[in-house]
């Protein structure tokens, strides 16, 4: 039954069959009530009762699955970006060209970040057997060539343009740039929802 998964047993399991109720696509319309000043007596509101609403938000956000793939595409991310901060620093050691570097760097992100979203972020939508890899990698990649080509415009730009050092930049346009593309891409595209 519903009610054994109810992270509230007193005022704020009213919070979560909204939440939950909003998520099934419910029309909800807000009657607002109007209550007048106090004038005698105290509130029957017990202090604990805003610290267990607060923690039943925090508890519904944290544990929504939307929020969950978000951390993990965010995780994933990160580590794309490791990958992609020490290959930028390799690749622009040994041939000293910026655009090189940010092209071979970026596509090293791309390789891990299919690799570790379709093996964890989106694993509910796994893709699976060679042929399919195959197919969705390229996929993945072409998708990526507006990461890829934000990514070495922009960083070798600014760069050419700021003469700043290019391992300040790169958080800068990922966060900035790639990351909504990315995250668009990945959920319209690559692992869009089977109907």
């Amino acid at each position: 039954m519903y009610m054994d998964h109810l992270y509230s047993r007193s005022f704020a399991y009213k919070l979560e069959f909204l939440f939950q109720m909003v998520k099934l696509k419910a029309k909800v319309k807000e009657i607002p009530l109007k209550f007048g000043l106090r004038e005698s007596g105290a509130s029957k509101i017990e202090p604990q009762t805003a610290k267990e609403i607060l923690l039943t938000v925090i508890k519904l956000r944290w544990f929504d699955p939307f929020t969950q793939k978000f951390l993990k595409f965010g995780t994933v991310g990160f580590i794309g970006y490791l990958v992609n901060a020490i290959g930028l620093a390799v690749v622009f050691n040994l041939t000293k060209i910026e655009w090189v570097a940010w092209l071979v760097s970026t596509e090293l992100a791309i390789i891990s970040n299919f690799t570790w979203n379709n093996l964890w972020t989106f694993k509910a939508d796994k893709i699976t057997g060679l042929s399919m890899l195959a197919k969705k990698f390229a996929q993945f990649n072409f998708t990526s060539i507006g990461a890829l080509l934000i990514q070495t415009v922009s960083g070798a730009g600014l760069v050419y343009l700021t003469h700043a050092n290019r391992q300040l930049i790169l958080p800068f346009v990922i966060v900035f740039q790639v990351l909504p593309f990315n995250w668009t891409m990945y959920n319209r595209i690559i692992w869009k929802k089977k109907k």
